[in-house]
């Protein structure tokens, strides 16, 4: 089977050291609203033992000390050093650089997300300065990277490791990276990720519908668009996480229709798989020919038992058809309307659905304006792209 070998799930409905050493962690994704920047100062004091303690001081914030942050006495001329993540409001905004001149004074910087050393005026520490007391640096300013929201990442029980929080970190800016590269910077809105360790995943979605054993995407009660994913779930690798993002996607860009049952199981749980699954063959997993060619075969099972349009069509194991035949009816979409379509579609279905038609309707029109297709002729010509020998696959994506 496809992508859904990793699952082995019930249906996902959606509802959504400064500085001992250089720091081994990514930096690279969390939290926020792309257009902001964060202003502020860097800190240091020298501490009795000899080492300089830095921090990082927002304007009108509180100091705020990331984890490794010592810059030891017996440093290495002329070697930068990095602090841990400099986390402000659950979003990691970079790191604190620093390095041992030749006359004893230490030279520091701030590196931010994906950007270059930001070098304050004022940025050299005194070789004898006095003990405990906090000198700052002048106000710099740090842009978010590329214009993109920054996933917010954090731990969702007892546990979790800050090299499993590093490593999701990582794998959400791949994700957002990658959805903006192809589809448009429009296309990644802000979302958070809660890691776990144990089944405390599911727990923390409970309420939201069905459940997946190692990633499910709801929206908590602050409103805010969250994934609990269960971090080394066997049976799932981390293009999961590629798969749950779409969902959040569909609930940002579609409002109270990009739900199920609003919308067709088959088209949300289908464009989730089919941007997973580009996402994969992108970043070092199976083959988007054989990814598709696999889901061609188990929808031609499927469809014994369900058509695309019938309401009891769901995820559910044996064919998991709502995956299969889902992600084959959008393969067939992009192939008819191109890929934006498919990200264009879910903004058309929250402005069908302000012009007060009913659901129904405002699904219908927002189908068609997106796909340039009628629902009823889509479900048509479906069944005969099905009844094919083989598929017209489609070349596979490049980046």
């Amino acid at each position: 089977m496809p992508n859904l070998a990793h699952r082995t799930a019930t249906l996902a409905v959606l509802c959504v050291a400064i500085i001992a050493g250089a720091v081994a962690l990514d930096l690279s994704s969390v939290s926020a609203q792309s257009d902001e920047e964060q202003t502020g100062r860097v800190v240091a004091r020298r501490l009795d033992d000899g080492r300089t303690e830095f921090g990082w001081q927002p304007s009108g914030g509180a100091r705020v000390l990331p984890r490794s942050r010592f810059f030891p006495a017996d440093a290495r001329v002329d070697r930068w050093l990095n602090s841990s993540a400099v986390e402000v409001d659950g979003a990691v905004i970079g790191r604190i650089s620093a390095r041992l001149l030749n006359d004893g004074r230490i030279e520091f910087a701030f590196t931010p997300l994906d950007g270059e050393r930001i070098e304050p005026t004022q940025r050299y520490f005194p070789p004898r300065p006095g003990h405990s007391r906090w000198l700052r640096s002048t106000e710099i300013t740090i842009g978010w990277p590329d214009g993109l929201p920054l996933i917010r990442v954090f731990a969702g029980e007892e546990g979790v490791t800050e090299a499993q929080l590093a490593a999701v970190r990582q794998r959400m800016n791949q994700i957002v990276r990658a959805y903006a590269a192809r589809w448009g910077a429009n296309a990644v809105p802000p979302a958070q990720v809660q890691v776990h360790i144990t089944e405390a995943a599911q727990r923390a979605a409970s309420g939201y519908g069905s459940l997946h054993p190692c990633a499910q995407p709801y929206t908590d009660a602050q409103g805010n668009s969250t994934i609990a994913y269960r971090f080394g779930c066997s049976g799932a690798s981390h293009f999961v996480l590629g798969h749950e993002y779409m969902h959040l996607v569909q609930t940002h860009f579609g409002g109270r229709l990009g739900y199920w049952p609003n919308t067709p199981i088959w088209l949300i749980e289908g464009s989730a798989e089919w941007v997973e699954t580009i996402y994969e063959s992108l970043n070092g997993g199976r083959s988007y020919q054989a990814l598709q060619s696999g889901n061609w075969w188990a929808a031609r099972q499927a469809r014994n038992q369900y058509a695309l349009d019938d309401p009891a069509l769901c995820g559910c194991p044996p064919h998991y058809a709502a995956y299969t035949m889902g992600f084959v009816a959008v393969e067939r979409l992009a192939q008819l309307a191109g890929e934006q379509a498919v990200f264009n579609f879910w903004p058309q279905l929250r402005k069908a659905d302000q012009t007060g038609r009913e659901i129904e309707d405002a699904f219908e029109a927002a189908f068609e304006a997106a796909f340039g297709i009628s629902l009823a002729e889509f479900y048509a010509t479906f069944d005969d792209y099905l009844n094919d020998d083989r598929p017209a696959v489609r070349p596979a994506p490049t980046n």
